[in-house]
């Protein structure tokens, strides 16, 4: 059965007062709650309150003035914890510039007209406006405050987007081929003694069939010779061509594949796995050939002969154990039987 007695009356606690005293007091403390220096204030208050102001003084570094001014204010407001925030010191009537509205409608129009014009070349185009209209003018510095405080930007930093180039090809993973004539290309810069070294390396990702050419630049012509250098040796195997997107491997290099029909595949950018065949071939050919030759250190004649001795070891004796420990010349042999 139910009980005519609002028992809801009874269950909550008695607040003495009026509705809107209740609701100052939650907003007081909501306010005092997100205030991070009203907080520290009231419990510089309450310590101050059991040991006294030179404790206050010692503890937190706030001046006695301070401390009593906090306190001062805290009992003014009858206990009310939202006084201890922080007011806004910014004063209540603001100086404003005085100069001729027709000087910043002539700075708008001349930055809708003609885009970003800065400041300084603001300040000569408007002294002559001035002088037309017999004003003062403005200097550049002011100009600059009306620019920022009415928002004179009327067109953003324009981004152009590179184009893409046609017809690119792209690899996402790297290859797996079972016949001959799939080529990766790649290049290693050295330096000896201030000298700068440029070897231009080829590798085939099936038979692991090298080849390589050293040069004082990292030119496309450059790499178009050691192409032009495969296409002897594979003939119409010459299947494709994998690169990154360095710059030797662009313009006439590029435009060479394309006259002679050979696909020329790009990596993405910061992606040496995908070459991963060829960088493994750089390392193997910095390790076992560029660091081990003093010839380096002389001409060309000697860099080459040497280049093409250690080249013909690689791909005829040189045992390779991702070839069953074959050389790429043993295993392209027995590939090509099978065919």
């Amino acid at each position: 059965m139910g009980s005519d007695v609002p028992r809801l009356r009874y269950l909550l606690p008695r607040f003495q007062g009026s509705y809107t005293a209740l609701m100052k007091t939650l907003e007081s403390s909501c306010a005092f709650d997100a205030s991070d220096v009203a907080r520290f204030r009231l419990k510089v208050i309450e310590f101050g309150q059991i040991h006294g102001w030179r404790a206050v003084r010692d503890a937190f570094g706030v001046s006695r003035s301070t401390y009593f001014l906090w306190k001062q204010g805290l009992a003014v407001s009858k206990g009310r914890l939202s006084s201890l925030i922080p007011h806004s010191t910014r004063p209540h009537h603001v100086r404003q510039m005085q100069f001729d509205p027709r000087l910043a409608l002539f700075i708008r129009s001349t930055r809708e007209q003609y885009g970003r014009i800065g400041k300084n070349k603001l300040a000569v185009l408007l002294a002559a406006y001035a002088a037309e209209i017999e004003v003062t003018p403005l200097k550049a510095t002011t100009i600059g405050k009306i620019i920022k405080r009415n928002h004179y930007y009327f067109e953003g930093r324009r981004r152009y987007k590179k184009k893409k180039k046609s017809g690119i090809l792209r690899v996402k993973k790297a290859p797996r081929e079972t016949s001959l004539g799939y080529i990766e290309m790649d290049s290693v810069i050295v330096y000896i003694s201030g000298s700068q070294h440029i070897f231009i390396t080829a590798i085939d990702v099936v038979t692991k069939y090298a080849a390589c050419i050293h040069a004082q630049s990292a030119s496309s012509s450059i790499a178009v010779r050691l192409l032009m250098t495969l296409q002897q040796t594979y003939g119409d195997q010459l299947r494709a061509i994998q690169t990154d997107n360095g710059s030797e491997f662009l313009g006439v290099f590029d435009q060479y594949c394309q006259t002679h029909g050979i696909p020329h595949h790009f990596t993405y950018p910061r992606s040496p796995r995908i070459n991963g065949g060829i960088e493994r071939f750089n390392r193997t050919i910095q390790e076992e050939f560029i660091d081990r030759t003093d010839s380096l250190l002389l001409g060309s004649p000697e860099i080459s002969a040497k280049l093409q001795s250690y080249l013909a070891w690689y791909n005829d004796t040189r045992p390779h154990q991702s070839l069953g420990y074959q050389s790429p010349s043993q295993y392209q042999n027995i590939l090509q039987s099978n065919m």
